[in-house]
């Protein structure tokens, strides 16, 4: 079993202050493009699927990455004054890696319920939610990766 549990954490990076204070700078500075882009591609999404997609699937779909959106903005407020406290901050930086993971995990369900919003026979309309999947993935993948990977798993 200790084999196992020493297996499994090799899979996670060591907490490293210095390292993951820089990577709290570098995300929560991020945050405000993350939020501006989940609302944004969300908003797109609907527009460009809500004549073909059932209202049921797609206002709440829609409205609770909406929500997630401004839960970006808020998490950015929120961490604000932590960014006065000198490096490392390790208690900072533990609970921003939660609150982050969190949001970003609730994220990750939000777009891969992207299924939800196809329609069979609108290839035109699957498509593109497709290649907005694809798009999201990729700016998880180029911008955040270092914050958003463990949310996204």
């Amino acid at each position: 079993m200790m084999s196992l549990l020493r297996r499994l954490s090799s899979w996670f990076p060591p907490f490293e202050p210095e390292v993951d204070h820089a990577l709290f700078l570098t995300g929560h500075h991020n945050l405000t493009s993350t939020a501006i882009g989940q609302m944004v591609l969300t908003g797109l999404v609907a527009l460009a699927t809500y004549k073909r997609t059932d209202a049921w699937v797609l206002w709440p779909w829609a409205g609770c990455l909406l929500l997630i959106g401004v839960g970006y903005l808020l998490l950015r407020r929120h961490f604000q004054p932590e960014l006065q406290q000198p490096p490392p901050n390790v208690a900072g930086v533990k609970r921003w890696y939660r609150y982050r993971r969190a949001l970003q995990a609730c994220s990750a369900v939000g777009w891969g319920g992207l299924a939800w919003l196809m329609v069979p026979d609108a290839t035109i309309q699957n498509a593109t939610l497709m290649t907005v999947f694809a798009g999201v993935i990729g700016h998880a993948a180029a911008g955040n990766a270092a914050n958003d990977f463990l949310g996204s798993v």
